[in-house]
C-alpha cells in the first residue's frame, strides 16, 4: 500500500512547490518549508516564489512568481546570461482531494502562465537538465492523472555550446501547449503551437 505521504513529491513536481496541508492551519512559512522538504526529495534545484494561496473547495493552490534555480554545476558558465534556470508568473492546480488520501492524484486542471526556462547545451553535449533527468521518481507516477493541462505564454531559450563558433542561441515563443486525460499508461492527445526562430508567427 502506498503510503499517504509519498504523494508529496509528485504533488511538489507538477506545482513545484507544496503539499496539501489542514484547512485552519495553512500560513506561507509553514507551507513553504512542506513544499521545499518535498520538492528537494525530487528536484535538485532552490526553488522561491512570491505569493501562496489555497483554496478547499474544491482543493487547489496557486503560486504566483515561482522561480527554481540553475543547475550548480552551470552556475559560472560563460554562456550562461540569466538569473534562473525556469520562471512563470502564475501556476494554479485544482485536485480531487479523495484520491490523495489513498495515494493517488487526481489533478483537475493544471495551468502554467507567463512562464520561461533556459536550456544550455555544453561543448561535451551535456545539459543543464541532466540533474533532474537523473532523479528517480519511483512507482507513484503511475498513479497520476491529469484531467487537463494548459501551459501558456511560453519562452524556451536554447542555448548551445556544442554548435561551431558562435555558440548557437534559438529562442522559441509564444509557446502554447494543452492536453487532457493524462495518465503514464494511456494514450493521450497533445495540441503544441509555438513560434519558431526567425518567425514573424506561430509556425508549429
Amino acid at each position: 500500500m502506498i503510503k499517504k505521504s509519498s504523494y508529496l513529491p509528485i504533488v511538489a513536481i507538477f506545482i513545484g512547490l507544496n503539499s496539501p496541508c489542514a484547512a485552519d492551519a495553512v500560513d506561507e512559512s509553514s507551507a513553504r518549508k512542506a513544499g521545499e522538504a518535498a520538492v528537494k526529495k525530487v528536484i535538485p534545484r532552490k526553488m522561491d516564489y512570491q505569493k501562496l494561496k489555497f483554496s478547499f473547495m474544491p482543493f487547489g493552490v496557486t503560486v504566483n512568481n515561482i522561480t527554481f534555480s540553475e543547475n550548480p554545476r552551470f552556475l559560472k558558465h560563460p554562456l550562461r546570461d540569466w538569473p534562473h534556470f525556469a520562471h512563470a508568473e502564475e501556476i494554479r492546480l485544482q485536485a480531487e482531494l479523495l484520491p490523495l488520501f489513498i495515494g493517488r492524484i487526481s489533478v483537475l486542471d493544471l495551468a502554467i502562465n507567463n512562464f520561461s526556462a533556459n536550456l544550455l547545451i555544453d561543448k561535451d553535449y551535456s545539459l543543464n537538465v541532466d540533474d533532474l533527468k537523473q532523479q528517480k521518481r519511483g512507482n507513484l507516477i503511475n498513479w497520476l492523472h491529469i484531467k487537463n493541462f494548459h501551459a501558456s505564454h511560453g519562452v524556451v531559450r536554447v542555448v548551445d555550446a556544442s554548435a561551431a563558433n558562435p555558440p548557437a542561441r534559438l529562442v522559441f515563443d509564444e509557446i502554447d501547449l494543452k492536453f487532457s486525460g493524462f495518465a503514464v499508461k494511456d494514450k493521450f492527445n497533445i495540441d503544441l503551437s509555438l513560434r519558431s526562430p526567425q518567425s514573424k508567427t506561430s509556425n508549429v
